[in-house]
């Protein structure tokens, strides 16, 4: 069956269904529910495991192929909608990062087995990590700006002379930035602090 016709079903599956509002049990069952179609939908994605060991390797959930953005990761990010879980917000009631959740689907989806996973099957939410690390570096910066002179000389000549010599620096009354290109590698890395951030699926996240 082609992932298209597979979207379709499920979006008809989930409008037949009916919500159960309530307690919290029946929030959690709620959002297992949309879970498991999420998942349903990762079982007919293409290289969903080549792309989680991509993540897990590098640390990114953007990478991009000549130029262009994975398109496992833009199916993934469709996928949220499919399954209602897009547009998912903190216990702030502030937007939070899509990346985090699809992160932390897709934690859930190998904890559950993967590919392996099938409708009916009982899912065992559990957390994902992220780290938060900061690095102190040097690293070389090309900046290219103008430089605005006052040079008191009779003649223009000398003027120009000296607007393009050395110590121009010492004649500027004001400079502007217009860009600027980083150069070679950074140097002497160090970690300065480092925290890991726990995150949690939630039937609040998403309104169930």
């Amino acid at each position: 069956m082609k992932l298209t016709d597979i979207i379709k079903n499920l979006i008809i599956e989930q409008a037949n269904e009916s919500p159960t509002y309530g307690n919290q049990e029946d929030s959690m069952n709620e959002l297992k529910k949309h879970v498991g179609i999420y998942f349903l939908y990762l079982n007919n994605m293409s290289d969903v495991e080549g792309y989680w060991q991509e993540v897990q390797n590098e640390g990114v959930l953007t990478s991009y192929i000549y130029g262009r953005e994975n398109p496992t990761r833009t199916e993934l990010f469709s996928g949220l909608k499919i399954a209602g879980l897009n547009n998912p917000l903190n216990e702030r009631g502030q937007r939070m990062d899509e990346n985090i959740v699809i992160y932390t689907l897709l934690v859930n989806y190998f904890h559950n087995g993967g590919k392996n996973w099938k409708r009916g099957d009982d899912i065992e939410l559990v957390p994902s990590y992220s780290h938060s690390v900061d690095v102190s570096f040097e690293e070389d910066v090309v900046e290219y700006g103008t430089a605005f002179l006052d040079i008191y000389t009779p003649s223009l000549e000398k003027a120009q002379e000296l607007a393009l010599g050395p110590d121009n620096y010492n004649l500027e009354v004001d400079r502007q930035t217009d860009d600027h290109d980083y150069t070679g590698d950074r140097r002497n890395q160090e970690i300065i602090d480092s925290k890991t951030n726990k995150h949690e699926l939630t039937p609040q996240m998403f309104g169930f």
